[in-house]
């Protein structure tokens, strides 16, 4: 085991565990706050509870009492936790750059999510400043788009019933895959709209091999 590596994350399965380490959860923007009641509720303005975090809310975290949450989100970011880092504005837009990544964005996107990726409290996730799309590795966010994420039984999701998410692999293809996480990204996580066709077609290739065909 790789000491040095201590809560820093890996690809487990599709997914990726994103860094933990109290530097990288103030740089994706979580405070002391949204972090106790994401352990306790599998929801909160920073991040939602998917893939293999769901077992572990429903079945283990949603049960700490008060005192062990502070006690666990104290673990994570210290007695003097690191200030949240604020969404970055996003790079002045030539109105082309991210255009297609808008179009696609709220034609399969903003009814759920809000056009402006705010959300609707404890039924749909934020967008705008969420922890994923805020993730220098944009892996977990392109894979959301292209196979989505379950809906859970009030049993297997914890406190917090939120709605499955389809997948849009069959509706979109890797360029366009590729543009609506780069305008998510740029616009909502104030990150680089650095994805590529080829990182999307990678991620496709990967999905399909692992536990979600995707039809061609």
């Amino acid at each position: 085991m790789d000491k040095s590596k201590w809560l820093t994350g890996a690809t487990l399965g599709l997914f990726t565990a994103p860094d933990i380490t109290a530097a990288q959860l103030a740089e994706r923007g979580w405070s002391a706050a949204n972090l106790q009641q994401f352990l306790r509720s599998g929801y909160s303005p920073s991040g939602t509870a998917f893939d293999e975090m769901h077992p572990v809310i429903a079945n283990s975290t949603q049960y700490l009492s008060d005192a062990d949450a502070k006690a666990m989100v104290s673990f994570l970011l210290g007695d003097s936790p690191p200030a949240p880092k604020p969404v970055a504005a996003a790079a002045p837009d030539t109105g082309t750059r991210l255009a297609a990544g808008q179009s696609h964005y709220m034609a399969l996107c903003a009814s759920c999510h809000g056009s402006q990726g705010l959300g609707r409290q404890l039924t749909m996730p934020p967008l705008q400043g969420n922890s994923t799309v805020r993730q220098a590795d944009g892996r977990n966010l392109v894979l959301s788009i292209l196979i989505g994420l379950p809906k859970r039984t009030a049993a297997e999701s914890g406190p917090t019933l939120l709605p499955g998410m389809p997948g849009f692999a069959n509706e979109l293809d890797d360029q366009a895959v590729a543009d609506l996480a780069n305008y998510v990204r740029a616009q909502m996580g104030g990150t680089n709209a650095d994805i590529t066709t080829a990182r999307a077609a990678e991620l496709r290739a990967a999905a399909q091999k692992a536990r979600h065909p995707i039809a061609p």
